[in-house]
């Protein structure tokens, strides 16, 4: 009976996840570097490459070209985590911030050039920002992403991002290095971003940063609602009371820590 391992099938699956372990062990990954870890041409690496993007265990950087890990390897990764999921960690918070706001809460991570929602507790209002857990959206657009894109040099933003223009999802979406420059002045300053209407017309989010994450890991705590109803003052009251939540959030982290 043949050896099933010596199948084309098998080669192939052999080889994907060869490249899964190489997107977790690198930041990023290019098409020759895939091909030599594989012993590949070139055009299979860049094959391989793509249906793991499809699938969203890989992304690809629109400026260099190179491979990082995706949101389907950051979900699976902190799915077992157990007790010290970031998710796990946050979800008390997130279910109280909702009681308090009465408005839709998101659990953000930043992947690459853009944000990826890992959990969200909707307002329990007729009129409110829908769950959207797993979604993606480009960094600049959202609350979250710009209060996690704050937390980095501007140098390292614009090489995230990529060249001018950045792309629009509404009228009022930054898009250019400049203007962005300027926001992530602002959060700094504030210590919290708003999205008013950039990624959607009639929306407004409030987010901040979750604070002493482990080296290179960013996630950020948002509240959003219908622009109708989210004024400046609200802002403010939002931004005091996501901030508290995201800092106890971190205390959580800190005390399931292993001794």
């Amino acid at each position: 009976m043949p050896d099933e391992t010596t199948t084309a099938g098998d080669s192939s699956v052999d080889k994907a996840l060869r490249l899964l372990v190489l997107l977790r062990d690198r930041q990023w990954v290019t098409i020759t570097q895939a091909s030599e870890a594989l012993g590949v041409a070139p055009s299979t690496a860049h094959r391989l490459l793509n249906i793991l993007r499809a699938h969203g265990f890989a992304f690809q950087d629109p400026r260099s070209r190179a491979y990082g890990a995706g949101r389907m390897m950051i979900d699976i990764g902190v799915g077992l985590l157990g007790r010290i999921d970031l998710r796990a960690a946050a979800r008390p918070e997130m279910e109280r911030l909702r009681e308090e706001l009465d408005e839709t809460i998101h659990l953000i991570t930043l992947e690459g050039a853009y944000t990826y929602v890992l959990d969200s507790i909707e307002s329990q209002r007729r009129v409110r920002v829908s769950s959207r857990i797993g979604g993606s959206l480009p960094a600049h657009v959202t609350a979250s992403g710009k209060a996690m894109l704050a937390q980095l040099p501007m140098a390292a933003v614009v090489d995230l991002l990529g060249p001018e223009p950045l792309a629009a999802r509404t009228e009022r979406t930054i898009t250019t290095h400049r203007r962005l420059r300027r926001e992530l002045d602002t959060i700094r300053e504030l210590g919290y971003a708003v999205n008013r209407a950039e990624n959607e017309p009639d929306l407004v989010a409030v987010a901040v940063a979750i604070p002493d994450l482990e080296r290179g890991r960013r996630a950020a705590l948002a509240a959003a609602g219908p622009s109708t109803r989210i004024d400046e003052a609200a802002i403010e009251r939002m931004a005091s009371a996501v901030r508290a939540a995201a800092q106890r959030i971190t205390e959580r982290l800190r005390a399931a820590e292993p001794a």
